[in-house]
């Protein structure tokens, strides 16, 4: 087995995309020491495997881009994506109908949620004297 010591995605900058297709920006929030972003590693490993000019310049911008040529579906607005929003990608075959089940969202009551809409069912950050200001 090998271990990399990646970034998360509050250590980088690039773009990720979420399970219901929204592409945002990340933007690095901290810098730390030994945690490297996953491209800056894949570039690493690309250069001691003698492919690294092959593959051009390693960049998150560029990649991004060339999602965007390539991949059907990823022609956002990058207006959106630039200011922090959410663009909507559009899946290869549209939408799969999904029946709504809001009955099978459950919290644990005491978790950190990601997503930033299922926060408000945590007791810890609904804690937090920031959280009760904002309401």
């Amino acid at each position: 087995d090998v271990v990399f010591p990646s970034a998360s995605a509050y250590e980088k900058n690039g773009t990720v995309t979420n399970v219901t297709g929204e592409v945002q920006r990340l933007k690095r929030a901290v810098n730390t020491m030994g945690a490297k972003p996953d491209l800056e590693i894949m570039g690493f490993m690309a250069r001691e495997m003698g492919a690294a000019q092959a593959l051009g310049p390693w960049t998150p911008d560029v990649v991004f881009e060339d999602i965007r040529k390539t991949v059907r579906g990823y022609d956002v607005s990058l207006p959106v994506v630039a200011a922090g929003g959410a663009a909507q990608t559009m899946p290869l075959n549209g939408r799969i109908p999904v029946k709504s089940r809001p009955d099978l969202v459950r919290s644990d009551h005491n978790g950190l949620f990601a997503s930033g809409t299922l926060g408000r069912y945590s007791k810890v950050l609904n804690s937090v004297v920031e959280s009760r200001l904002n309401r």
